[in-house]
C-alpha cells in the first residue's frame, strides 16, 4: 500500500471514528487502535487498523460492532443476542453465555449486560459479573467518564458510578452522558410545554440553569462549552459557568446531540452547508460540505 493511498485511508477512519464515537459508549478517542467499518460495496462490518490502515478482519460481522475499548467489543449476534470479542479472537467469544443487552466496555474494562431471566449486572474485561444493580433499576446506559446513566421503576434518570452505587440519585426527566470533564446536562418538566435543565458536575451539584423556553434545544458539554439553540435557530456557545461566549450561526432544525468541541474545533452550519469553528467562534474551515 502506497503512503498516500494509506494516509487517505486514514484520513477516512479518522471520519469513520467520529460517526462510531457519536453513536457509541463515551471513550478516549486518543487511544483508539481499531474501529468497526464497511468496507465499499459490502454489507457486512470489518476491523480496521488505525495505526497502519489494515484491515484485519474483512467482514466479518452482520451487525455492526460497538466501539472498540482496551481490544474488545460487543455485537449483536445471529439470535439477537450480545456476544464479547477481542480483536485477537473474533471467533470466539470471551463470555461463556450470551447477553440479551450489552454495552461496550469503557477505559476500565467496565460494561453492562443482561442475562436472560436476570436483572441489570456490571460486568469485568472477563465478563465475570462484579456487582448486580437494585431490580428498581429498569434500564442502564453504557459508562461514560465513570457514571452510567439509569433509569429507575418510577421512570426517573440518575447516575451509578462503576460499583452500581448510586452516585446522583433518580430524580431527573432528562439525563445526558457526562463529558471528559466531568459535566452533564439534566432536566426536569415543569409542565407540559417546559422543561428546566441544569449543568451539573459529577457530584450532582448544580452549576447553572436554563429553560426550554429560554433554549430550545442544547448539543454536548465538551471542554467546558455547551451549544445551546434559540427558537430562531441561532446556536450560541455556554461556558460552564452559564455565560454566552459567542454564536456558531444558526442550525435549521434541532441540533444533533452529539454537537460539542473536540479538540477546541466545532461543526457548525450556514445553510445546508458545514464547516468548523475554534474555541473563540473564529472559522478554521468556512461552511462548504455536504
Amino acid at each position: 500500500m502506497s503512503a498516500q493511498i494509506k494516509l487517505a485511508v486514514r484520513s477516512a477512519i479518522v471520519a469513520i471514528i467520529a460517526i462510531i464515537s457519536l453513536t457509541s459508549c463515551s471513550s478516549n478517542e486518543n487511544e483508539t487502535r481499531y474501529v468497526a467499518a464497511k468496507l465499499v460495496d459490502s454489507d457486512m462490518w470489518s476491523i480496521v487498523d488505525l495505526k497502519t490502515g489494515e484491515v484485519i478482519h474483512k467482514d466479518e460481522f452482520k451487525s455492526q460492532p460497538s466501539i472498540i475499548v482496551n481490544d474488545k467489543f460487543c455485537v449483536k449476534n445471529e439470535s439477537g443476542l450480545y456476544d464479547y470479542f477481542s480483536v485477537e479472537n473474533v471467533t470466539k467469544p470471551i463470555n461463556s453465555e450470551s447477553f440479551l443487552y450489552a454495552t461496550a466496555f469503557n477505559e476500565n474494562d467496565i460494561a453492562l449486560a443482561v442475562l436472560k431471566g436476570k436483572g441489570i449486572s456490571i460486568i469485568n474485561g472477563k465478563c465475570e459479573i462484579i456487582a448486580n444493580l437494585d431490580n428498581s433499576i429498569v434500564e442502564a446506559k453504557c459508562f461514560s467518564n465513570g457514571l452510567s446513566v439509569v433509569r429507575n421503576d418510577d421512570d426517573k434518570l440518575g447516575y451509578i458510578n462503576e460499583k452500581g452505587e448510586v452516585a446522583i440519585k433518580p430524580v431527573y426527566d432528562v439525563a445526558s452522558a457526562f463529558s471528559a470533564d466531568g459535566l452533564a446536562i439534566v432536566g426536569k418538566e415543569i409542565n407540559d410545554s417546559t422543561k428546566k435543565y441544569f449543568a451539573i458536575d459529577n457530584q450532582g451539584k448544580e452549576l447553572f440553569s436554563f429553560s426550554s423556553n429560554e433554549y430550545q434545544d442544547f448539543g454536548s458539554f465538551q471542554e467546558g462549552f455547551l451549544p445551546v439553540q434559540r427558537d430562531n435557530d441561532e446556536v450560541v456557545i455556554l461556558d460552564k459557568t452559564g455565560k454566552k461566549q459567542y454564536s456558531i450561526g444558526k442550525w435549521k432544525g434541532y441540533i444533533p446531540y452529539w454537537l460539542g468541541f473536540n479538540d477546541g474545533i466545532i461543526v457548525f452550519k450556514d445553510g445546508e452547508s458545514y464547516g468548523l469553528k475554534d474555541n473563540k467562534g473564529e472559522i478554521v474551515i468556512r461552511a462548504k460540505y455536504d
